[in-house]
């Protein structure tokens, strides 16, 4: 039995800066955009705790972690420059501790492994690495937005000394691609199964080592001295989901063709997305490339802030018909 106690506080000052405020007269319905053209202050991004170990032996291990989340509001005032608290991501008030990773897995036999519960979905480098060990502190912006994030459900793994292949059947992509344009409505963390966003969900990984260690490619860097490495990464992922309006009620959204005709309604949103991506560790240098492609058929996106309509339906959803 083994328990290791572990975390990270990360405290920042930022400031940022836009060129141009926004104007309501160019597209004056969306109330959802900031119009102050400079935001400075202190922040904690990031104050988590993580335990992990191992049970009964090297082959039982598990993970649990935690973050004291900001209070990150989804919309301002409109020329003023305040920030109204009204949806924030992590609860009502700064400090509330958000669960994370809780997850048990078994190495099986020859390199098979099988993991369960809620993790981050085995798709980029750009999740893979924690944020411990990102180069900026953060996450990029393409991989925050273009990456899945974490969900629930069942993992399994096979590794040898060249290649890693995970494969996870889950509740679903944490939908970030527009951030507050919802195209596929999920969330999945932290939900409870009577609240399943996902029908069908697949996500993929296969590494290949083409030099190195596996324990190089932990970090977005690469020590001096440290032995030349090359790692190549390809994702894939697959959901199909309805969009629930209440526990019990699916959208049932009316859907026009490019000629302005009614067709039948499709409840579903679909996503399909892949990934590539390259990294070079050179003992004190190191060179990452990635690109990301995602195709999203939605039937009934939505704006996040209070269920704000696209299309004037009288639903919580759009009526049209975006595809990306």
């Amino acid at each position: 039995f083994r328990l290791n106690v572990g975390g990270m506080v990360q405290a920042r000052y930022q400031y940022s800066h836009i060129r141009e405020a926004w104007d309501p007269d160019d597209g004056g319905q969306y109330q959802t955009q900031d119009d102050a053209q400079r935001r400075f202050g202190w922040e904690i991004p990031h104050a988590r705790l993580d335990f992990t170990g191992n049970v009964f032996g090297k082959d039982t291990t598990f993970g649990l972690s935690g973050q004291f989340a900001n209070t990150r509001p989804e919309r301002f005032t409109t020329y003023t420059g305040s920030v109204i608290v009204a949806t924030p991501d992590y609860g009502t008030y700064n400090g509330n501790l958000q669960l994370l990773d809780a997850w048990i897995a078994h190495d099986l036999t020859d390199g098979f492994s099988v993991r369960v519960g809620q993790f981050k979905l085995p798709f980029d480098l750009g999740w893979e690495i924690g944020i411990a060990n990102q180069l900026t502190g953060d996450r990029t912006a393409t991989a925050y937005h273009f990456g899945l994030g974490r969900s629930q459900g069942l993992e399994l793994g096979f590794e040898t000394d060249d290649t890693r292949t995970r494969v996870a059947f889950s509740e679903g992509a944490n939908d970030n691609l527009f951030s507050a344009y919802k195209l596929t409505t999920t969330r999945p963390e932290n939900s409870p199964y009577f609240q399943n966003q996902s029908d069908l969900s697949v996500t993929a990984r296969l590494e290949w080592k083409l030099a190195g260690a596996w324990e190089d490619f932990t970090m977005m860097t690469s020590p001096p001295g440290e032995e030349f490495g090359l790692l190549a990464g390809f994702g894939m992922h697959w959901q199909r989901n309805k969009v629930y309006l209440n526990e019990t009620a699916i959208n049932q959204t009316t859907r026009f063709n490019e000629f302005g005709q009614e067709v039948s309604a499709n409840n579903y949103n679909d996503w399909l997305g892949f990934t590539a991506d390259l990294t070079w560790n050179m003992g004190g240098a190191t060179i990452t490339a990635s690109g990301y492609y995602h195709y999203v058929d939605s039937g009934a996106s939505y704006l996040i802030q209070n269920f704000g309509l696209i299309s004037g339906n009288q639903d919580t959803t759009s009526g049209s018909n975006p595809t990306f």
